[in-house]
C-alpha cells in the first residue's frame, strides 16, 4: 500500500497517454513529410544536374564551333594570301620579268 502510494507519481493518466500518442502520431507523420520532401529534393538536383550537364555540353559545342569558324577564316586569308602570290609571280613571268 505505502508502495502504491508513492509511485502514483510514476504513473501516467490515460488523458496525458492520449496527449502522447497523438504527439508520437504527429511525429509520423512528420518523418513521411520529410521523407517525401527529401525524395522531392532529390529529384529536383537530379532534373538540375541534367540541365546543368546539358548546358555545360551546349558550351563546349558552341565553343568548338566558333574555334572551327576562327580556323577557316584563317585558312580562307592564308590561301587568298598564297594565290595572290601566284598571281603576282604568274603576271611578272608573262611579262618576262623575275618576280619580286
Amino acid at each position: 500500500m505505502i508502495d502504491s502510494i508513492m509511485l502514483l507519481a510514476h504513473f501516467v493518466s490515460t488523458q496525458d497517454m492520449l496527449i502522447n500518442a497523438q504527439c508520437i502520431d504527429e511525429l509520423g507523420l512528420g518523418h513521411n513529410d520529410i521523407s517525401k520532401a527529401t525524395y522531392e529534393v532529390n529529384n529536383s538536383l537530379l532534373t538540375i544536374t541534367a540541365i546543368f550537364d546539358l548546358v555545360v555540353a551546349s558550351t563546349a559545342i558552341a565553343t568548338m564551333e566558333s574555334n572551327l569558324k576562327s580556323l577557316v577564316q584563317y585558312f580562307k586569308t592564308a590561301l587568298q594570301i598564297t594565290l595572290l602570290k601566284y598571281k603576282a609571280t604568274l603576271a611578272t613571268a608573262q611579262n618576262l620579268h623575275t618576280s619580286l
